[in-house]
Order: C-alpha cells, then sequence, then structure tokens
C-alpha cells in the first residue's frame, strides 16, 4: 500500500513533464555550484593559519634547497584583499652569515591573483621594514 502511494506521489503529469528544465541546464547549474563550492573551501583554506603555516614551511625548504642557504620565517599571513605579509625573515649561509633579515615584508596580491594560479608571482608594491642586507666586495 505505501509502495503504491509512494509510485502515485512521484509520477509526473503531461503538464509537470512539459515544465521540467533542460538537462544541459541543469547539468551547467550544478557545474556552477560545484565550481562556487570550490572556490569558498579554497578562500576557506588559505586563510587557515594551519595551512598557511604549512606553505612557510614548504616555501622556506624549496628556497633553502635551491639557493643553499637556510632561510627562517616566523610567521605569514594571506588574505585576498590584503595581499601577503611575512613576519621576521632572515636568511643564512652555510657559514653561518646572517645574508638577510627583516622584522616585515608585505606586498599586495589583489592586481595579480590569476599570477600565483600560473606559478607566476608579480608584485606591484613592496613594503619593507627594518631590513638588513650583507653585501660583501669580492
Amino acid at each position: 500500500m505505501l509502495l503504491i502511494l509512494l509510485e502515485n506521489l512521484f509520477k509526473l503529469t503531461e503538464e509537470q513533464k512539459s515544465r521540467r528544465v533542460p538537462k544541459w541546464l541543469r547539468i551547467l547549474y550544478w557545474f556552477f555550484i560545484v565550481i562556487a563550492f570550490l572556490f569558498i573551501l579554497l578562500s576557506f583554506t588559505l586563510t587557515r593559519p594551519a595551512f598557511q603555516n604549512w606553505a612557510v614551511d614548504y616555501i622556506s625548504d624549496k628556497f633553502s634547497e635551491k639557493l643553499d642557504i637556510n632561510i627562517q620565517i616566523d610567521s605569514v599571513s594571506l588574505s585576498i584583499k590584503r595581499g601577503i605579509k611575512v613576519w621576521n625573515v632572515a636568511g643564512v649561509d652555510m657559514k653561518g652569515d646572517t645574508l638577510f633579515s627583516g622584522s616585515e615584508i608585505s606586498s599586495s596580491l589583489s592586481n595579480n591573483l590569476m599570477s600565483v594560479l600560473k606559478s607566476e608571482l608579480y608584485l606591484s608594491d613592496i613594503y619593507l621594514k627594518d631590513i638588513y642586507i650583507n653585501v660583501e666586495e669580492s
């Protein structure tokens, strides 16, 4: 009895069938829903301190390997509106000499979010605070 009742409940009349949304439009709708969800998830992930600390460790390790120096970064803040801020940065070579250090480095990312996704980095303005650079004549 319940099964027959449920079948009748979900039967579509001819008028209801003619008003159905085309399949391609439903696919397009769900495509945009998924894209919006992924964008929200990505923006949520990028603003979490745990992810930012992981990214700092990963990036400083990669730079340390490529440049043969030890790069130390205390903390970083990444925001779509405010850009990227890095606090207490230091680069020490293998002999123990400090090559550079700074208390704060920041830059705006608002103009170039698409370039970051393409693995390129374009910095329109850079703010440096208490920067020390060790330059030696050779």
